[in-house]
């Protein structure tokens, strides 16, 4: 029986008076003791009818907003328990409250509440119409107060509710554009208004079109009205361009040039509040990343340059920190006009074909190269640090010398910021600029070596930073070319580490002797024991019984440093030093069986194990419940709910663990939970260490399976069915992980179902194989087809790879269908037709962006290993998307495109074997024999193998093209200055000999071909 809501009880509302209003002291006791006792006073049947009464007629404002907020959770949970009577009377009683609240922040929680009710009440094509009239009556009203409380109270019933109003759509946008249209006259009614418009965009469709666009220009307004009137306000507005541009349907194509010109025009406008300038940047962000055609095509690349322009080459401030200004990757507490800037140009380079972007931006370099300031130096080699990822190849082929000239000139500037933005620069360019960077080595580690001593004598924390950052990338990315400057490096870090007492240094140290275990691997084993003496010191403070508080967050970093270098030494050395991974296992579990409340300490030990696991394999066996209990422990986990507003004071967070009841067994309220439209009372945010450590305890759950199989065999379903809980989750890192991770525990499950084992394990074996797959292998075509990131679609076109790889046939359970499936979404990327491309509708645009052309080598890595696995099946297949792969061969597009598409078709025919190649000959020779010729080695390269697989596995039909593509060849080997090119023409003479050596005229062939022998780079010919 539905219970009835007892009535309000003055005695207990003025107990609930007197606990609420403890609750705002600033006393831990008594603010838990406040909170039990509100525990008590919730199992009384006149509980929420007295908080009711306490919301609505308490004098004290504190307490009013406090009863709200407590029983708004309660509404939440129990609402629908109460009889039709009495919500019908709760109903009411709200919508007067409304009319009496006079306090702002009271009002709104009000209103939070009746946005609750509004939900239980419209979900399941319910009704509650008075609320409607009671908005619409206030909208058209002539008093502006009562106005801006109906909108107000509409963009709350919006964000709560919007999905259940659909049948009211079109009267809300009409309503929002006329309450639009008085912006002039009520700058926050209309703040509102967009508000309200925001939380509808998600639901609206094609339908709405009409409705939505002319809204547009009219948000643009409010912007312009509410900079002059409550800027804070005008900053959160722009927000309702980034929903717009997100969304599946075109409302914002007509108005992408407006929105960019608008966004630079507050950018650019110094007298704006920097938070302000920030948002417009953000959108600007935006734009580039969904709309990059539409850049292209109103040719916007040029005032976005002209205004960034003078942001980058800003005033020095030297009171600000290099971390303040806006170096990507530091953890400033508040972004810049300037960090903004540089994030712009990142997504420039990222989004934008990189020969199309080089025209409008090396200007503004070479007057920054001319300039003699140190502010246009610092901004040059800031911008040119953003460029490099984005446009690596790019820059390898036509500006790689004339920058690390910049950056080594940076690095002994007599500017500290300068050096900083040169060693930042240098940093990157060591990870988005390699091999080819390697090649300054000994132009390179000298400046480090030099810049390094100086930073020792004279300590700057930000320079320090920033310099071992640049280290550690380069020398790292040298790997064996590290071995010259080794015993140089290692006394410098070795002796550092040994004499620093700064904590944050030594964390530094001991990151860089990580990346020096990388490089050198083996012959690091000299410094290994010196290393291990040094690294147990640095963990010799994991008991901070005897540390500050002041100490103890660097101590914590410096802890996770030393577990992650330990990781590094055992894959690298480990093998030569049998106690290390004895000694790594015992300090790892010794750790997990301490409590810690850091995720990243947590995540260093799940990869300390990880790496473990890699040598000792099976090895592991008798730790393995243990580790994989805390790892499944921390996926699980929901930690990282920070409380912004009140800081942790009201920490009320033990009351999810407990129900407080109202005689009918339901939650009341639950702080934690509180969101953040509770404004005033409690925020909350997610701190990305809590993703990391999730991501990187899936990872290393893949890793276990990967290297001991049967240890963990009977840890597989579990893990398999909680990480493929997080295939979708919203944080792109943790997509990836599970992605990447499920697919390794099908690999692994393929594996343990041939294993002789007990009976009934290998009934569970040959179970678990099956049952993965069925539920990951679509998941990975929906992603591949759907998913918006891109790095997330390369982790899962590489999954699918790698399953193919290790389980053959047996991937495709359903034959046929399943390879029908992956292709459909394969082909989707390579026709730029992918959620994660910008498809815009526009005409296709030769030219891409260097990350979009990955995205399509990923796809056609695939290729071969399905056509050797699938063979002749794979055949029409790939017939299908031969056309968009020759197309890659043409003289427009960027070399590496070239490479792929003459790599891919060669290794597939390769892979399909003798008569592969028969039906595609015609098409394909002529444009290899063109591409044979190319100013680019690696096409060359590919072309010249791709003539030498098509005529070995083309089969009588390729008897015709003999003569020309000898022709070739004959003339290649005569021009040809690349050694590497060199040995696949070698190659592919051979292949045409041992196919057909009727239609080789031996006798002038032979003696030029041994005459080149042997082979010196591609041994593989």
């Amino acid at each position: 029986m539905t219970p009835n809501l007892a009535p309000a009880d003055p005695d207990l509302a003025n107990h609930l008076h007197k606990v609420l209003g403890q609750l705002q002291v600033p006393d831990n006791e008594v603010i838990e003791q406040a909170t039990e006792e509100l525990r008590k006073l919730s199992q009384h049947n006149a509980f929420m009818s007295s908080l009711f009464s306490v919301l609505c007629s308490d004098s004290a404002i504190q307490v009013r907003q406090f009863a709200a907020v407590v029983f708004r959770r309660k509404i939440m949970k129990c609402w629908k328990s109460y009889s039709e009577s009495d919500r019908s009377s709760m109903r009411s009683a709200l919508l007067q409250r409304l009319g009496q609240e006079s306090d702002a922040t009271c009002l709104r929680s009000v209103m939070q509440i009746v946005g609750s009710v509004a939900k239980h009440e419209l979900v399941d094509d319910g009704t509650w119409p008075e609320l409607l009239q009671f908005i619409e009556t206030s909208i058209k009203t002539s008093n502006t107060k009562q106005v801006e409380c109906g909108m107000h109270l509409l963009s709350i019933v919006c964000e709560t509710a919007g999905e259940y109003l659909d049948n009211e759509y079109n009267a809300i946008l009409a309503l929002i554009s006329n309450t639009l249209m008085a912006a002039p006259q009520n700058p926050d009614c209309a703040y509102y208004s967009v508000q309200a418009f925001n939380a509808l965009v998600p639901f609206l469709g094609d339908e709405q079109s009409r409705l939505v666009r002319p809204l547009v220009p009219k948000c643009v307004e409010v912007v312009k009205i509410l900079l002059e009137h409550d800027e804070s306000h005008a900053a959160e507005v722009l927000e309702i361009f980034e929903s717009l541009i997100e969304t599946e349907v075109s409302f914002i194509a007509p108005f992408v040039k407006d929105l960019v010109l608008f966004s630079l025009q507050i950018a650019n406008n110094n007298g704006l509040e920097d938070e302000t300038r920030v948002r417009s940047l953000v959108l600007l962000q935006w734009i580039i990343k969904l709309k990059k055609k539409a850049i292209l095509k109103l040719n916007l690349i040029s005032p976005i340059i002209d205004v960034l322009s003078p942001i980058l080459v800003s005033e020095i401030d030297d009171a600000d920190s290099d971390d303040e200004a806006g170096f990507i990757g530091d953890s400033a507490e508040s972004h810049t006009p300037l960090a903004s800037a540089l994030h712009v140009i990142d997504d420039l380079a990222l989004h934008l074909p990189p020969e199309k972007l080089f025209t409008k931006i090396m200007p503004f370099v070479q007057s920054c190269v001319a300039a003699n300031e140190a502010r246009h130096r610092r901004g040059l080699l800031l911008t040119l640090a953003c460029l490099c990822e984005g446009t690596s190849e790019f820059i390898r082929a036509n500006h790689l010398h004339s920058f690390v000239e910049l950056v080594c000139r940076g690095a002994v500037d007599n500017n500290p910021k300068v050096r900083n933005a040169a060693m930042f620069a240098l940093g990157q360019f060591s990870e988005y600029l390699q091999p080819d960077l390697n090649q300054f080595a000994e132009q390179v580690m000298p400046i480090l070596f030099g810049v390094l001593q100086q930073l020792h004598q004279e300590p700057s924390s930000a320079s320090m930073t920033k310099a071992y950052y640049a280290l550690e990338n380069f020398a790292e990315s040298l790997e064996s070319g590290i071995l010259p400057y080794l015993e140089q490096l290692m006394g410098h870090l070795l002796s550092s580490l040994k004499s620093t007492t700064d904590i944050h240094t030594k964390e530094l140290l001991v990151s860089a002797i990580g990346a020096a275990a990388n490089a050198a691997e083996d012959k690091l084993l000299p410094y290994l024991d010196e290393i291990l003496q040094l690294i147990q010191q640095c963990l010799s403070t994991l008991d901070k019984n005897h540390v500050g508080e002041e100490d103890e967050g660097e101590l914590t970093v410096l802890h996770t440093q030393a577990l992650d270098t330990l990781g590094v030494l055992v894959r690298t050395l480990g093998k030569l030093n049998a106690q290390l991974p004895s000694d790594c296992i015992n300090l790892g579990m010794t750790l997990l069986s301490t409590e810690t409340n850091d995720p990243d300490q947590r995540r260093a030990v799940f990869g300390l194990f990880a790496a473990v696991t890699s040598l000792v394999g099976e090895d592991m066996a008798p730790f393995m419940s243990v580790i994989v209990k805390n790892m499944l422990t921390s996926v699980q986990s929901s930690e990282g709910i920070i409380d912004d507003a009140t800081g942790g004071i009201h920490n009320f967070s033990f009351l999810d663990e407990t129900d407080l009841t109202n005689g009918n067994h339901e939650a009341v309220f639950t702080f934690k939970q509180i969101d953040e439209e509770d404004e005033g009372v409690n925020g909350f945010s997610v701190e990305n260490s809590y993703m990391d450590e999730k991501s990187d305890a899936c990872e290393s759950l893949g890793d276990l399976s990967k290297h001991a199989p049967k240890a963990f065999q009977p840890y597989l379903a579990e893990a398999f069915e909680e990480i493929f809980k997080h295939i979708e989750h919203p944080h792109c890192d943790v997509r990836k992980a599970a992605i990447a991770t499920c697919g390794q525990f099908v690999e692994t499950a393929f594996i343990l179902q041939n294993e002789l084992c007990e009976l009934a394990v290998v009934y569970i074996n040959k179970r678990n194989y099956p049952n993965f797959l069925a539920q990951i292998f679509p998941v990975v075509c929906k992603t591949i087809s759907k998913d918006e990131d891109r790095l997330v679609v390369m982790s899962a076109i590489t999954t699918m790879k790698v399953m193919i790889e290790q389980c053959g046939v047996a991937t495709f359970t359903n034959q046929e269908q399943d390879v029908q499936v992956l292709m459909q979404s394969l082909n989707e990327v390579l026709l730029q037709k992918s959620a994660c491309q910008d498809d815009d509708g526009d005409e296709e645009d030769e030219q891409q962006a260097e990350y979009d052309e990955m995205l399509i080598e990923y796809c056609g890595d695939v290729f071969p290993v399905l056509a050797e696995k699938l063979q002749s099946s794979f055949l029409p297949y790939f017939m299908a998307c031969l056309p968009t792969l020759i197309g890659k061969l043409k003289p427009i597009c960027s070399s590496s495109e070239r490479s792929f598409g003459a790599g891919t078709i060669a290794e597939t025919i390769d892979k399909l074997g003798p008569g592969g190649s028969a039906e595609i000959l015609q098409h394909v020779v002529p444009k290899l024999l063109s591409t044979c010729r190319d100013s680019e080695a690696e096409v060359r390269n590919n072309s010249i193998y791709g003539l030498g697989v098509l005529l070995q596995n083309g089969g009588p039909a390729s008897t015709q093209h003999y003569p020309n593509v000898l022709g070739c060849l004959s003339q290649a080997l005569v021009k040809e200055d690349s050694r590497r090119v060199l040995d696949n023409i070698l190659g592919a003479v051979a292949r045409l000999i041992s196919a057909n050596k009727d239609l080789v005229p031996l006798p002038q062939v032979l003696p030029v071909l041994l005459n080149h022998l042997p082979l010196q780079e591609d041994h593989d010919e």
